[in-house]
């Protein structure tokens, strides 16, 4: 059994309806987004046996 193959103008049609689709939903993300005033602070503990928990910790240090 073979696929059907399709046609330019379909795969430019899907490609259209996925991009006004993707469009949409991040209009929706954007508006979230700007609604947010609240600033929360980030917690995180490197724990567990052997090496890495230092490395780990310092690095997100440099990056912050």
């Amino acid at each position: 059994m073979s696929d059907p193959v399709s046609s330019p103008a379909a795969d430019d049609a899907e490609a259209a309806r996925h991009r006004a689709k993707m469009e949409k939903r991040k209009a929706v993300q954007d508006k979230e987004v700007a609604e947010k005033t609240i600033e929360k602070g980030l917690l995180i503990v490197h724990t567990g046996p052997g090496k890495g928990k230092s490395t780990a910790a310092f690095g997100l240090a440099l990056r912050m």
